[in-house]
């Protein structure tokens, strides 16, 4: 697989992620591309969507020190 990204000059604004998955079949390669938008978001922002959506968090392991994290959430 391969990949590559379309960064954007502003954080919020639209990106866009390539992703090319390539098939052999019978000595012939097929590539076939799908691409992803996403506006990334900042964890204030998700905990008051999530708020909005009547979720509350009960958990998570968020550290802005790393890439990723969980959030655990219930109705309200």
């Amino acid at each position: 697989m391969l990949y590559a990204w379309e960064v954007p000059d502003r954080l919020g604004d639209e990106h866009v992620a390539h992703l090319v998955f390539v098939f052999e079949t019978g000595g012939r390669i097929e590539p076939h591309e799908y691409q992803i938008t996403f506006r990334p978001f900042s964890i204030s922002e998700l905990r008051a969507r999530l708020e909005l959506a009547g979720l509350r968090e009960v958990d998570t392991d968020f550290d802005a020190s790393r890439d990723r994290y969980a959030v655990v959430t219930v109705a309200t």
